[in-house]
């Protein structure tokens, strides 16, 4: 049988907590804008410096390297880096930029071994947007929020950007130790696509096996079916959106993968043991709330009994 973990697995072989999140910190965000003749002059702090570009063509310095960036360029500006940007000469050059710190040495190695510019995605986009516009805040739950998504963000450039020639996938939730290539295959697919629809002839065909086989590996493997597993990474999911925003239940729903609200309602109760009405009302976005900790705590204590239920349904 197998055993439900809330590990995130990072290509270096360390094991982060979800409580990980505390462990970096927002400083500043701001959506910029240069107009022709504008840019940055070079200088360095002891923090890191991100850019999401959005529009315009622009000659980004970093370590006195010209980087040429177009829009969906990513640069990452290391600690004591210099870096700037050229005068702009053309079209207004537009882009997200988000000061940091990252307060784990293992993590901040890792973030330092990713490439310093990559290709950015609308995922990126999404969250560098959620981060602009919601930060940093007076309110203590907020700011939780903050790291929760600057974390997300730095997990998903690290999986993205690591070499993983000769390297097993790993799943972010379940320790796969003894499990077959396909049952780990069909894992890291749901981990990575349960926001979208699926079903077992989406995932037989972008896995390349018969669903009757791949089901019956996957049961052997695991101990419960695809879907069971399906569904069990989509509450998890809604349980943190629950944890760290103020969205919606309909959106959520729509979020982690649900067409029917209904559907959603029956297996989050299944799962969490109440409905997510009542789960949300756990984690107010209180002003007066001075205990940081909080959503923490009660959103971690949260994730083991449905982690529990679980396994408790499928033994």
């Amino acid at each position: 049988m197998a055993c439900i973990i809330f590990d995130v697995v990072i290509p270096s072989l360390i094991n982060y907590n979800v409580v990980m999140i505390m462990q970096t910190k927002v400083l500043w965000t701001e959506s910029s804008q240069f107009p022709n003749g504008w840019g940055i002059k070079e200088h360095k702090h002891d923090y890191f410096h991100m850019f999401y570009f959005l529009s315009g063509k622009g000659a980004f310095i970093l370590d006195k390297k010209v980087i040429n960036t177009d829009p969906q360029t990513l640069v990452i500006v290391p600690p004591n880096t210099t870096h700037g940007l050229e005068r702009v000469s053309g079209d207004t050059v537009s882009a997200h930029e988000i000061k940091f710190l990252i307060d784990d040495n293992d993590l901040a190695a890792v973030v330092l071994n990713i490439p310093q510019v990559v290709q950015g995605s609308s995922f990126i986009n999404i969250i560098t947007s959620y981060l602009i516009n919601n930060g940093p805040s007076v309110v203590p739950a907020v700011n939780v929020a903050l790291d929760h998504y600057l974390c997300t963000l730095l997990l998903h450039l690290i999986e993205s950007n690591s070499d993983t020639k000769g390297r097993r996938q790993s799943s972010h939730i379940i320790n796969t130790e003894g499990f077959s290539d396909l049952t780990v295959s069909i894992i890291v697919y749901i981990e990575s696509n349960y926001m979208y629809p699926i079903n077992l002839k989406i995932l037989s065909e972008s896995i390349g096996y018969n669903c009757n086989y791949m089901c019956t590996v996957f049961k052997k493997d695991t101990g419960f079916t695809i879907v069971d597993y399906l569904n069990y990474v989509r509450i998890r999911s809604a349980a943190q959106y629950f944890s760290y925003s103020d969205i919606s239940i309909p959106l959520v729903c729509s979020r982690v993968g649900f067409s029917n609200i209904s559907h959603f309602n029956r297996t989050f109760k299944r799962l969490v043991g109440m409905s997510p009405t009542k789960y949300r009302r756990m984690f107010p976005l209180d002003i007066n709330r001075n205990n940081e900790s909080y959503c923490n705590n009660h959103s971690e204590d949260t994730m083991l009994s449905i982690t529990q239920a679980f396994n408790q349904l499928h033994k």
